[in-house]
């Protein structure tokens, strides 16, 4: 007899079995056996259980019902030492924090990667809320630049941002001071951002920089002066602190 044509088939449901199933077995099939099986063994076993606190019925092999379970279950300090002992395993080391920066660095500077971000950020209108958000996440102030001081509202445009990619391109993303790679850098200003200020609003002395602020803001970003990639330098943290203009003392005297 061949195996491939003959058809078996259970006597209750009528699935399809295994010739094994039939010539050596039960005749059913797995689903089948499985309810006459408990259905044996409930009749052996008459007793009911239940719940100790809600008195619902449950099986034999449980104290109390799922949701019961749950409100009375307690985490014990050995789970608690698992769970610590868990997340200490995935620390980050300060090896592969450093091969992340270097990588995001990377990706930074490639192009196609750069032309995705802006296809996939291209018409997207930001509630007021969410730019407040964003402006915090990023180690901002959250308020709006009209509201700020000039100095600050310049700074927080894109052209100030792209200058100091400009500047950290050039210069290859190393400090030019000590030539440390892969750490926090800042875009240095040769000639001191107050001086070049200074200039502005002497060339602008018609406009005051308290009423007229949104207006010295629009003639600022055709300022040649403010991004002339040739007076910046990129230095880290500790070099820039050590130059003479560092700070923004002068810088705060305009409003």
């Amino acid at each position: 007899m061949n195996k491939t044509k003959v058809k078996y088939s259970c006597k209750i449901c009528g699935k399809k079995i295994t010739y094994k199933t039939a010539l050596y077995g039960t005749f059913l099939c797995q689903s089948c056996a499985g309810k006459i099986k408990w259905s044996k063994i409930l009749k052996i076993t008459k007793k009911k259980y239940y719940c100790l606190d809600c008195d619902k019925e449950i099986s034999r092999y449980a104290n109390r019902c799922s949701s019961c379970a749950g409100k009375n279950r307690k985490v014990n300090i050995t789970t608690i030492k698992k769970i610590s002992n868990s997340l200490i395993k995935h620390l980050v080391s300060e090896e592969t924090k450093m091969k992340q920066q270097k990588s995001a660095i990377k990706r930074f500077q490639d192009p196609k990667e750069r032309k995705k971000l802006s296809k996939a950020h291209k018409g997207k209108i930001l509630s007021k809320q969410h730019k407040e958000k964003i402006s915090l996440a990023l180690g901002g102030t959250g308020i709006p630049y009209e509201k700020l001081k000039l100095v600050f509202a310049i700074r927080c445009f894109s052209e100030y941002k792209k200058w100091r990619f400009e500047v950290f391109k050039r210069d290859n993303y190393t400090c030019q001071e000590c030539k440390k790679n892969g750490c926090y850098l800042e875009a240095h200003h040769k000639k001191s951002f107050a001086e070049i200020l200074s200039e502005f609003l002497k060339i602008y002395d018609q406009f005051s920089p308290i009423e007229d602020k949104e207006t010295l803001i629009r003639l600022a970003m055709k300022y040649k002066d403010f991004w002339n990639i040739d007076n910046g330098q990129t230095l880290c943290e500790d070099c820039h602190k050590l130059t003479d203009n560092y700070g923004t003392k002068k810088e705060n005297e305009y409003v």
